[in-house]
């Protein structure tokens, strides 16, 4: 839900940059705005787990939510800007902050989203701990091709 909000707020932007007054352009990026907009509102309210104080992590095939958190779904719709400013963000990012991602495709976005969210303290401690993280991985690695 969170990549389909980005994608429809990009497309809106990019119609309207290249649309006229009245045109076909400009009512596309509109439409798709509306359509960002209605997908963040439904994120925002039907998505928070009230009980764990966090958004849930997706939907399983009967459409119940799924009660595990996963800290990649956390973390992607925080990366792509769906939660709406204000208390759910701030819990969602205290979560991103304790529960860290266990791939580190998606343990690469953590400093990211935490400077966007003005988190920078924490942000930079993390970018120091995956310098390390990445200078051992280096070492190992150069250690067996010897």
């Amino acid at each position: 839900m969170a990549a389909q909000y980005a994608g429809s707020i990009t497309y809106a932007a990019m119609q309207e940059t290249i649309g006229r007054e009245g045109s076909l352009s400009k009512r596309l990026a509109r439409e798709y705005r509306d359509k960002a907009e209605l997908l963040r509102s439904r994120f925002n309210t039907g998505w928070w787990n009230s009980e764990a104080n966090r958004f849930y992590s997706g939907i399983l095939p009967d459409h119940t939510f799924a009660a595990d958190y996963i800290s990649e779904c956390n973390l992607y719709a925080l990366l792509f800007g769906i939660p709406q400013d204000g208390a759910k963000t701030e819990a969602a990012l205290d979560v991103a902050e304790k529960e860290r991602p266990q791939f580190p495709g998606a343990y690469s976005y953590l400093p990211e989203v935490l400077y966007r969210y003005d988190r920078n303290n924490c942000a930079y401690s993390f970018l120091l701990k995956s310098q390390v993280t990445v200078s051992s991985v280096e070492k190992r690695v150069r250690s067996r091709s010897q």
